[in-house]
């Protein structure tokens, strides 16, 4: 930590105009490192940086206003303004100004947790991204010219004006419940581009491309999947469309703008699609934009689907090693890990890093209901491999929960075995998001009698968590605040009974579909609700 430390702060370091600002406004900036750079440093934007550095002393405040022969007034004045650059700050994200989404169906996105409508209202509710005239946009359509369509300019004003825009509502809900949000991990991954955006974004949320290139890309190689999770449904899962058809009676479902998707049965009476929106990858402008424009990308986020068994996403890996760019390329995983190819491992050793997101819900028997029809003991074989391989050092890896009805109690199972491994590379912690959707897995509504139990059961655990390590934050502060986070969530709001009628009844009708169980795959969770009169 020391030498993370040195490294981060050395002043021997040569360091352009945004890259000091972003040091001296650091929390973790040393004082005296502080006071060099209000002493020594000649641009002067970057010395009343320093004033952002929530640890500033009244000294080095003094020693600001010494420099610049100001006023107390006109100090004070100062420090206002700044204020306001704060606020801006708080609302800024990275992501409009130099990343593009895919969707499943090859749509153009500004960001995969822009889910605050719940359905496409004109694209804007989910952060679809349209052309002035109001035509999706698409992976055929050439990015760079559409860098400023309006949902974008939109949005990049609105920050820039301090503002938290709407269709954020989910990161911002999990900075305010404590448990961390992807606004807030992409800063840190592109800590600059602030103060670039502040200096070159035009009014109205305009820029110029050339000016902040593309260098962070989602992609989603169609609907190709192993699992059919619960929580899940056939526009991001092929595997899917029996359970859609036995559930609905219908041979269509709703695509990303509600538009229909068919389904017909081949001669093995297999559902399948014809439908060409799923092969977007097979004949796209986004991916010719991507190995033509291979030296301004440092970040590539792959989802599905699942991406680890897409043959284009493999392809892409083989094109950039070719290349010889994949030792500056880091590349990002949302996976279930329930079925990684073998030669996949291989590849990930010539890249930069590797940062996996383990998206499991769960162990056991919970993990094979939630994310059917996996296979824990397939996980548990790669959870190994990657902890132990050689040439896998430089792989990040942290299990990601996503807590609903299914699992909230599970939750603190997952966390008591998950601590216990002797992990070597793979994260101790684990990340905690709140299912929102489908709304009637969401734990919001929950009777509240199960809710009391629920927050009975956490205010338990975190306290036998204190007693476990003497009253140490340290060791176990961050998991309190991520359990604190989903009983914030979970008692909120009061629970909806006709959502829990439709989650009683939706379940009943998958077990029977799946020929599962719910009462024997998660015991604790029947238990718990037979307790309950309201149930």
């Amino acid at each position: 930590m020391v030498q993370s430390a040195y490294r981060r702060f050395n002043l021997d370091t040569w360091r352009s105009q945004s890259e000091r600002i972003s040091m001296v406004m650091d929390p973790d900036c040393p004082l005296h490192v502080l006071e060099w750079v209000i002493t020594l440093d000649t641009d002067t934007e970057v010395v009343l940086s320093t004033l952002m550095n929530p640890s500033i002393t009244d000294e080095l405040v003094d020693l600001i206003r010494t420099r610049y022969d100001l006023t107390h007034e006109q100090m004070q004045r100062l420090r206002m303004s700044r204020e306001q650059h704060d606020l801006k700050l708080k609302a800024f994200c990275a992501t409009p100004w130099n990343h593009v989404a895919t969707t499943a169906e090859g749509k153009l996105r500004m960001c995969c947790q822009m889910i605050n409508g719940g359905r496409f209202v004109a694209g804007e509710s989910v952060g679809m991204l349209q052309s002035d005239d109001g035509e999706f946009l698409t992976t055929e359509h050439d990015i760079t010219v559409y860098r400023n369509a309006p949902a974008w300019k939109k949005i990049r004003a609105q920050m820039l004006q301090g503002q938290r825009p709407e269709v954020c509502k989910l990161c911002w809900d999990e900075e305010d419940n404590g448990i961390g949000s992807r606004r807030q991990r992409v800063n840190g991954q592109y800590p600059y581009l602030f103060t670039h955006a502040l200096a070159n974004t035009r009014a109205d949320g305009s820029i110029e491309h050339q000016q902040f290139p593309i260098a962070h890309l989602d992609l989603r190689f169609g609907n190709k999947c192993n699992l059919a999770c619960r929580s899940c449904g056939p526009s991001n899962s092929d595997q899917w469309y029996r359970d859609w058809h036995g559930l609905h009676d219908r041979l269509e479902f709703g695509g990303d703008d509600d538009t229909e998707i068919r389904l017909f049965k081949d001669r093995d009476g297999k559902l399948k699609t014809k439908d060409s929106r799923y092969a977007w990858h097979e004949h796209s402008q986004l991916l010719a934009y991507i190995n033509d424009n291979l030296q301004d990308i440092d970040r590539l986020y792959f989802t599905g689907g699942e991406p680890t068994i897409s043959h284009t996403h493999r392809d892409l890996l083989d094109q950039i090693i070719a290349t010889g760019h994949a030792s500056r390329i880091t590349l990002e995983y949302n996976t279930n890990m329930a079925a990684v190819p073998p030669a996949l491992f291989d590849k990930w050793k010539q890249f930069k890093s590797i940062h996996l997101g383990m998206s499991l819900d769960g162990m056991g028997p919970q993990f094979e209901y939630i994310r059917h029809p996996g296979r824990w003991d397939a996980v548990l074989r790669n959870l190994r491999r990657l902890d132990t391989e050689p040439g896998l050092d430089h792989v990040q890896a942290t299990v990601t929960m996503v807590v609903g009805v299914y699992n909230v109690l599970h939750l603190l199972d997952m966390l008591t075995w998950w601590q216990a491994q002797a992990w070597q590379r793979l994260d101790h912690d684990i990340i905690i998001h709140n299912l929102y959707g489908p709304v009637h897995l969401n734990a919001q509504n929950l009777p509240q009698r199960a809710k009391d139990a629920v927050t009975q059961r956490y205010l338990s655990y975190i306290e036998a968590l204190r007693s476990l390590h003497g009253g140490d934050r340290q060791h176990y502060g961050l998991m309190e605040d991520r359990l604190m986070g989903v009983l914030q969530h979970i008692n909120s709001q009061a629970g909806n009974p006709q959502h829990w009628r439709f989650f009683g009844e939706w379940t009943s009708r998958l077990d029977a579909l799946r020929g599962e169980d719910w009462r024997v795959s998660l015991p604790e969770l029947a238990q718990l609700l037979s307790s309950c009169d309201d149930v």
